[in-house]
């Protein structure tokens, strides 16, 4: 599921990422009963809930804030993180384009990016440079004999 707007979900939607988010806090930072709450109703630890997932954070604006805390939070629930605190750290001013950028991290694996730019509409183009990224490739698989 891509996450690009608040405007894509309901109400209902929004209430339950917040609910879930006030157990994961509560299994960080509660008791014991918390965190044992949290794993029955989960079936995993919190500190185990991003295990074998890899999230790029790619900021083509400064935001120490946000990208620490995405970042912190990742490593926190047993994932992987990667990425840039602003377009300063990548190719983009000697001409690398954003979609190539992007397909080098999809290509990777990663599971999320999380991005962070003043560009309008950049997230919602982001999402389908790499459903057809992912195509191609796909494509190029089935041609090799790779399903």
């Amino acid at each position: 599921m891509d996450v690009i707007s608040m405007q894509d979900f309901s109400k209902e939607q929004i209430e339950s990422v917040l609910n879930v988010t006030e157990e994961v806090r509560s299994a960080i930072h509660g008791s014991k009963r918390d965190r044992q709450f949290f794993r029955e109703k989960y079936g995993t630890r919190v500190t185990k809930l991003m295990k074998k997932k890899k999230v790029a954070t790619l900021f083509c604006e400064n935001s120490t804030r946000t990208n620490f805390s995405f970042r912190f939070a990742t490593r926190k629930a047993g994932g992987w993180v990667e990425g840039f605190p602003s377009d300063r750290y990548t190719s983009l001013g000697k001409g690398e384009t954003w979609a190539a950028t992007v397909e080098q991290f999809a290509g990777w694996g990663v599971d999320a990016i999380v991005m962070r730019s003043k560009i309008e509409g950049l997230p919602r183009w982001t999402q389908e440079t790499l459903r057809e990224y992912n195509v191609a490739m796909r494509d190029k698989h089935e041609l090799l004999g790779n399903p």
